[in-house]
């Protein structure tokens, strides 16, 4: 709202200014005229465009292309109404259509975002393109004024302002009033006031453009360099997002998470068992008692500091659920299921689709029901630390090979799953957990106990 309502605003002051005849064009009117008339029509399009969804009208593979046309539609309609009245206009249709229950938007979401990131590139390129890099030269010791009283006292005064009487800490307010919005919007309605202030003759109305984009470039510079550091300093920075979500609670995700927590790796274990979610708190465990891809966990499951996902559950279909659900959220490279065996499935029905589960873990024979037999047997998960003297190559001569390994630890703590197409470099520092039997679990020469050691 505050992107429509801020450019609306600037442009209809600016027009009545402009124009100097602030008796026969009233701000306040005019501004009245573009939100009724055009938030009447952006309603009434949000809502029939939302029944047509809801009701399934439109084929899927159209509703993107159809959505796209309806709002092009309500813009050029609500701009024949009044000047600028299509950007409240499509607003306002954004949030009827939100707010429809049951309507389907997920699809429509991500193709909003791969089509804003598009144009909102293509825009910036197109806007920098017309600035004159000797008009940068005319703005002189003016725009060094113009940076430090936005960064030191516009900034963080609005900051201020729109967080009196609430209970955020100061922390936090002192963070956002750092952090405040910018961008794409100050950059359009600049260009469209340069052109409008070029064409009415006015002196130096060239200059606005390369004002904002240099307001624009230095405080996305300073703000992305000082930003992770002050939120440090103010400790309000989230985790990062190295943790790791495991859905199931059988013997061998137990195992694994036993083992993640005691080398510092967050992690949340999800299991709808009230049994296996009982035994993972009684070992410490943080656990999100319910079905990971619920209602519920869409409510509750609390992902901070979490970027991957362990699919270790016995059911397939379960597995293939969370790897599409959290693929979003953490990203097709870092959702990871486990294999089974071939014959511990009922039918051949039961194997998941190649494409609805996310990447199989562990190599081919590291299957889910051979980790728990051999667990069972005895055989434990050995995790020995890489050093100079004890490099990757003389543990793979002890293993075997890469085969019998499962996962990898970076001296930051971020967690590396073995893989068919595990890509990463293991050298010194790193940890590396294998399955291994009784009589390996001691050192096989100095160097590895040393080491261990370290």
């Amino acid at each position: 709202m505050i992107d429509a309502i801020g450019a609306v605003l600037a442009v209809v002051v600016f027009e009545v200014v402009l124009a100097g005849s602030i008796e026969q064009s009233s701000p306040f009117m005019e501004l009245s005229k573009l939100f009724l008339l055009g938030g009447a029509l952006g309603g009434a399009a949000g809502a029939l465009l939302g029944l047509v969804l809801k009701k399934h009208l439109i084929p899927d593979f159209l509703r993107n292309v159809a959505t796209l046309s309806a709002v092009l539609l309500t813009f050029v309609c609500a701009n024949m109404i009044g000047h600028e009245g299509g950007l409240v206009a499509v607003t306002v249709m954004g949030l009827v259509m939100a707010n429809i229950p049951g309507m389907p938007k997920d699809g429509i979401l991500d193709f909003k975002e791969s089509l804003s990131v598009l144009l909102i590139s293509a825009l910036f390129i197109v806007l920098a393109a017309r600035i004159d890099l000797e008009s940068l030269a005319l703005l002189g010791p003016g725009l060094v004024v113009v940076l430090l009283a936005i960064l030191f006292v516009a900034r963080p005064l609005t900051a201020l302002v729109s967080t009196l009487g609430s209970d955020m800490p100061w922390s936090e307010r002192t963070l956002l009033g750092w952090m405040a919005p910018r961008g794409i919007v100050a950059a359009a309605v600049s260009a469209l006031f340069g052109l409008r202030l070029e064409a009415a003759g006015i002196e130096a109305g060239n200059l606005l453009v390369p004002l904002t984009f240099s307001v624009i470039v230095v405080t996305v510079v300073v703000h992305s360099l000082t930003s992770r550091p002050l939120a440090k300093l103010l400790k309000v920075a989230e985790p990062e997002a190295s943790g790791v979500l495991i859905v199931g609670g059988n013997p061998v995700a137990l195992k694994l998470a036993s083992i993640f927590q005691e080398n510092g790796i967050r992690i949340l274990l999800a299991d709808a068992s009230w049994s296996q979610a009982s035994r993972a708190r009684m070992l410490g465990i943080p656990t999100f008692f319910g079905n990971a891809v619920s209602e519920l966990a869409d409510r509750k499951l609390d992902l901070v500091g979490l970027g991957m996902l362990l699919a270790l559950s016995h059911r397939p279909s379960l597995n293939a659920l969370a790897c599409l659900r959290y693929r979003q959220e953490f990203g097709t490279a870092n959702v990871f299921t486990v294999r089974r065996d071939q014959q511990s499935l009922d039918k051949e029905s039961e194997t998941v689709a190649f494409n609805f589960r996310g990447r199989l873990l562990f190599k081919e024979k590291i299957t889910l029901d051979f980790l728990e037999q051999e667990l069972a047997a005895g055989r434990k998960i050995h995790l020995t630390r890489i050093s100079e003297d004890f490099p990757f190559t003389n543990l793979l001569e002890k293993t075997g090979g890469t085969e019998p390994m499962l996962f990898a630890i970076s001296p930051q703590g971020k967690l590396h799953p073995f893989s068919e197409e595990a890509t990463f470099h293991v050298s010194a520092g790193w940890k590396v957990a294998y399955l291994a039997v009784q009589a390996d679990m001691a050192p096989a020469d100095e160097a590895e106990s040393k080491a261990k050691a370290d």
